[in-house]
């Protein structure tokens, strides 16, 4: 028997969601209805049920049945339909039962880079003593159905796909938890919002560039990255953002004259000079900025600046990062590497939308 997991608490600082002056009336009357929360027990307060296309069909049948055997007074026709009316009503309570007292919660919403495919973790805990069978959860706005069935007093965990999303911080959209079993004449729903957000970094570029050439000195200044005989000591190809005084210039001339005029060729045909990495003083940390990157785009500048932190915490470097407006101390771990790469997700995002599903149906 498994124990149901213990509350997540929620996130120090709730996401920002649109007014619920500028929604509507159904809307505003869901979202004081249901309240942020990272766990729920669903209970007749929050289970919602209406009959499919299939039960209305089905009640068309009853309603036929019946005017059939009162117009030629059919007992047959009686018993059928009132064995069949039954059959229905147990159906309804069934429908509801299969989804009253399972306790979900949210266990880990782990933060991925822009490329990658988010997703959640759920845990779904049966309580009773019976299985509870065709259980579906699925985002509200996303209809990308997860189907299980629930063992008795036993937690079954969900790995639920939100798809690719922009960089920030994004507000978990809310989910939805039906069924129709039985016979599929009535649908039994809940919805739930989630209190927790999911960051999302920038996807960081492949094959970055050497190190920018400045490193943080003692006085706190950025002086430029030197080995012991204050030379540039490895030679590789040339990748877009090196600095110009790095390239070969006396071997490109010779190389460049057989090739095409195409950017592409050109490129293939550099060699830049740079720092191997036993050359970088560990004693000092590197200084990573937006110019450092050289690249005129925001998003590409963040991507690199995302692959250096990677790199820089691969081999264990101490590195600062500074943006505008904001300026993080130079250290490294775990810690210091979260804080840098939220910084980057967020940048540039002075009001990000983060919107509920229930609040994006109504736009």
């Amino acid at each position: 028997m498994t124990k149901p997991p213990t509350t997540l608490a929620p996130p120090a600082q709730a996401a920002t969601t649109i007014p619920l002056k500028k929604l509507n009336f159904v809307s505003r009357w869901l979202n004081q209805r249901l309240p942020l929360q990272n766990s729920i027990e669903l209970t007749q307060r929050n289970i919602y049920i209406l009959p499919t296309a299939a039960g209305l069909m089905l009640g068309v049948t009853l309603l036929l049945l019946l005017l059939t055997s009162i117009n030629y007074q059919l007992n047959l026709g009686y018993l059928f339909t009132f064995l069949l009316g039954s059959s229905v009503m147990v159906a309804t309570y069934m429908t509801q039962a299969n989804l009253q007292g399972l306790k979900i919660q949210l266990m880990t919403a782990p933060a991925v880079f822009a490329n990658q495919i988010a997703s959640i973790k759920i845990a779904c805990y049966n309580p009773s003593k019976r299985a509870r069978y065709a259980i579906a959860m699925s985002q509200l706005q996303r209809p990308d159905w997860i189907w299980t069935d629930l063992s008795p007093q036993f937690t079954t965990e969900i790995q639920l796909s939100l798809g690719q999303l922009q960089r920030g911080e994004h507000t978990l959209a809310s989910l939805i938890i039906e069924t129709r079993f039985p016979i599929g004449a009535f649908r039994t729903w809940s919805v739930w919002r989630p209190a927790s957000t999911i960051w999302i970094y920038p996807a960081p570029e492949l094959n970055p560039p050497a190190f920018p050439v400045h490193l943080h000195s003692d006085n706190g200044r950025a002086s430029p990255l030197k080995n012991k005989n204050d030379e540039l000591d490895e030679v590789r190809n040339y990748r877009q953002g090196d600095p110009f005084n790095h390239i070969l210039w006396k071997r490109a001339a010779k190389t460049l004259s057989s090739l095409d005029e195409s950017v592409d060729d050109i490129n293939k045909g550099l060699l830049s000079k740079t720092h191997s990495p036993q050359s970088v003083h560990l004693n000092k940390p590197i200084a990573l900025t937006l110019a450092s990157t050289q690249l005129k785009s925001l998003e590409a500048s963040l991507s690199r600046l995302c692959a250096w932190i990677l790199l820089a915490e691969t081999q264990s470097l101490s590195y600062s990062l500074e943006l505008a407006g904001l300026q993080l101390a130079a250290s490294n771990g775990p810690v210091h590497q979260q804080n840098c790469l939220q910084a980057l997700a967020s940048f540039g995002q002075t009001h990000q939308r983060k919107l509920s599903t229930l609040e994006a149906l109504t736009q």
